[in-house]
């Protein structure tokens, strides 16, 4: 689409419009003591029903004005507002001339909208589609600002449509897998009530999918589960988004062998008969469980599981992984007797090997999924399905390696017998080692080699993720323009604790090319340059100002408030010497496993566990406890840092009540890793010192260290706070640093003290 004009940037609009022009002439304006009208000029419908709501709720929430809502009643007033959710022939609004051809263009039928406002006409909403409507009306509640005379919205035309088809955010604190990030313990009408506020602010921000559940199809976790999500996804669907839960397909993990109590739902196993037969191992080997794909009673039952899950819970996503492996014949050889039966060839591209063999896989997850439908709910229209691994490809496969993942999935698209909203998901793919081509063509071009359309999704790890680091704030989504092509987007960074970089996210999946905010000078080509500033973004080293100042500071204030959004800006450029994180949640990757570093040398490597390199007795090989001293150090520094920052914030007498709460909750978190990270510092100095301290002074330590951990759990098992979620939302991991430091200096001191007290 064309370029923006220049003062398109004033307007601060997240995410920028694709096309904006502002006209001359004094604004609208409006006042408090009238009453407008929205007018919705179609049949009456749900959806377009609490678009109007929403609209009407914000603009006098924001703002103080009133309207009421008319269905197919022409507006009076210049100031009335009109929504057309279906083609309009005639779109006249001078000085402007609105380009109809915006809907013909790709999402642009089914989210695009045009907005326009000008003088001697009422304000004007056009989309060809419920859903593009809606996206018109969250533009247009951020066009309001105070003026001189009062609320007011400038003359523009605006002609939007998203780059993305679908775009995913994340509200789970780890990775894909669990920990709900927005259940604060607060019980489950809160925990509701909280997640339909943020559904408008993903609503707000055009993110249509979002991360939300998982891991497995279990719906006995407790007792109201199914209705809780039941009713979650029907909020979500209102608003245009498909809430995304997690589980596997084939091949469970085998750690949860002995964790059993980690997954939702039954660890399947390959078994010669149900519930109790014979384990044999078939795709994949021993380290996976449940692979089997010719074993008719395991499919069964995998199935039958997600099904029921389906029915209960009416999902609006499915990501569905299978056994994280590679695409290399040492994976597929172990196939069982009667998998190589069905599927002979050892070739991993052929349609009778190991691409024959996922297609039918997945030909029979699909239909078990579709075929849900009720009055409410019809899976096969509401539902996505995003089946992961094996072969999900990445970045660091070299061209030879990506060639044969571009054969492979040829074959198992050809042999897809239905595609509708179906949408294969992969890891971060960038471009060629040699050629420098991008990838993302390359393997849409694979998909639909069959002459099938073929849509397929990326789910895109870069730090801020529980998985490489935590950070709560990076500048990777930049980076989006490298996935042009791909259906889906999931950015799998950001948090519950990182709203504004889940706004980042939403700034950069509608609009990779015209951020009114940052472009990059120049876009690397060569896959070395590229892997280079993905790296320096995943580490924190790469910080424009236009991002970390402008675009942060802007996305603060929107979501809490000029004030408050003030303080917030301040919290979130904490940070350690070597860019360490502030800790708001201690299930924190980069407090405990330590961050991944040395990748874009493709020998990345964890800088190492406190749990294991500082478990007692020490084992002296380690060369990583000095590494880890100085980061948990730096982070605890910022953590208090940042405390210290939103306590004083918070005792500005204007602050937005809205965003009081999940401010305080911030900063009551914030003083929960104060604690929890001094624990662990306060662990390490103990041990470091142990080797030239003396015994009694160590004990000493010791005991000390020993009474806080006692008090805080007594202190813990008083709290009202009782988290919904089985893992522990916002509270998980914090047993486990108190277990770890305890049972550690008691092995410590029955070593340095055996005999009650006294030194050997």
């Amino acid at each position: 689409m064309s370029a923006r004009a220049p003062e398109e940037k004033t307007l601060n609009l997240i995410p920028t419009p694709h096309k904006l022009r502002l006209g001359g002439g004094n604004p609208k304006t409006y006042t408090t003591d009238r009453v407008y009208t929205i007018s919705l000029m179609e049949d009456e419908s749900e959806k377009l029903l609490f678009t109007a709501n929403y609209l009407k709720h914000e603009l006098g929430k924001r703002f103080g004005l009133h309207f009421n809502i008319r269905w197919r009643e022409k507006p009076t007033r210049d100031e009335d507002i009109v929504i057309h959710s279906h083609p309009v022939t005639d779109i006249t609004h001078p000085p402007f001339e609105p380009d109809a051809t915006l809907f013909e263009q790709k999402n642009g039928a089914e989210q695009g909208y045009i907005a326009v406002s000008s003088p001697g006409a009422p304000v004007s909403i056009y989309a060809r589609s419920e859903q593009g409507a809606q996206y018109g009306v969250a533009t247009l509640v951020q066009l309001f600002s105070d003026g001189e005379s009062g609320p007011a919205l400038p003359n523009l035309l605006t002609e939007d449509l998203p780059q993305f088809t679908y775009r995913g955010n994340r509200w789970l604190i780890k990775v894909e897998s669990g920990n709900w990030g927005y259940d604060w313990g607060d019980g489950i009408g809160a925990y509701m009530e909280r997640i339909r506020h943020k559904l408008d602010m993903a609503m707000q921000y055009k993110v249509n999918v979002i991360i939300f559940d998982g891991f497995g199809w279990g719906t006995d976790v407790f007792p109201e589960y199914a209705a809780v999500m039941r009713e979650l996804n029907r909020e979500a669907r209102l608003r245009g988004i498909h809430l995304m839960h997690s589980g596997y397909g084939a091949g469970i993990a085998g750690g949860y062998r002995s964790k059993p109590d980690l997954l939702r739902g039954p660890v399947l196993e390959n078994r010669r008969s149900y519930p109790d037969g014979e384990i044999y191992h078939c795709i994949a080997g021993e380290h996976y469980c449940g692979t089997c794909l010719s074993n008719e009673s395991l499919m069964a039952l995998r199935l039958d599981g997600i099904r029921k899950f389906v029915e209960e819970v009416e999902p609006g996503a499915l990501y569905i992984h299978q056994q994280d492996e590679g695409l290399t014949p040492a994976t597929w050889v172990k196939r069982c007797p009667e998998c190589r039966k069905r599927w002979p060839s050892d070739e991993v591209a052929a349609d009778d090997g190991m691409a024959g063999a996922y297609a039918s896989l997945y030909n029979r997850l699909i239909e078990a999924v579709h075929g849900v439908e009720t009055d409410a709910y019809s899976a096969s229209e509401d539902c996505l399905i995003v089946p992961i691994s094996p072969g999900y490809l990445s970045y660091g496969l070299n061209d030879d390696e990506w060639n044969i993942g571009l054969e492979y999935w040829s074959t198992l698209s050809a042999l897809l017998t239905q595609r509708k909203n179906v949408y294969p998901g992969f890891r971060e793919i960038f471009v060629n080692h040699t050629n420098n081509s991008r990838r993302a063509p390359e393997l849409k071009a694979a998909f639909e080699k069959s002459g099938e359309e073929q849509g397929f999704a990326i789910i895109f790890f870069y730090g801020a993720d529980s998985h490489h680091n935590d950070k709560l704030f990076l500048s990777a989504p930049v980076l989006n323009y490298v996935f042009d092509g791909v259906d889906m987007l999931l950015s799998a960074s950001g948090t519950s604790y990182s709203e504004p970089l889940q706004l980042l996210n939403a700034e950069y999946m509608w609009n990779p090319y015209g951020s009114a905010f940052f472009s990059l000078p120049q876009e690397p080509v060569a896959f070395a340059d590229f892997k280079k500033l993905y790296f320096e973004c995943q580490y924190g080293e790469f910080q424009p100002a236009a991002i970390f100042q402008d675009f942060l500071r802007t996305a603060c204030v929107k979501l809490y408030g000029e004030v408050a959004g003030g303080v917030m800006h301040e919290v979130f450029l904490v940070e350690g010497k070597n860019h360490e994180p502030p800790v708001p949640y201690v299930d924190n990757s980069s407090l405990i496993r330590g961050d991944m570093k040395g990748a874009e040398a493709e020998g990345g490597a964890r800088e190492g566990s406190v749990f294991i390199e500082y478990g007692w007795p020490l084992n002296d090989a380690s060369r990583k406890r000095k590494l880890i001293g100085e980061r948990i150090g730096e982070m605890l520094a910022a953590t208090v840092r940042a405390a210290t920052t939103l306590a004083e914030g918070l005792k500005k007498n204007d602050i937005d009540p809205s965003s009081e709460d999940y401010m305080r909750w911030f900063a009551a978190s914030l003083d929960e890793g104060v604690f929890y990270t001094g624990c662990l510092a306060k662990y390490i100095q103990i041990i470091d010192a142990s080797e030239t301290t003396s015994k009694a002074s160590t004990a000493s330590q010791a005991d000390r260290l020993l009474i806080e951990v006692a008090e805080k759990r007594e202190r813990s098992s008083r709290s009202i706070l009782a988290p919904v979620d089985y893992l522990g939302g916002t509270q998980s991991g914090r047993s486990e640093i108190l277990d770890f430091v305890e049972s550690n200096l008691q092995s410590m001191l029955s070593d340095i003290r055996p005999n009650s007290g006294k030194e050997k």
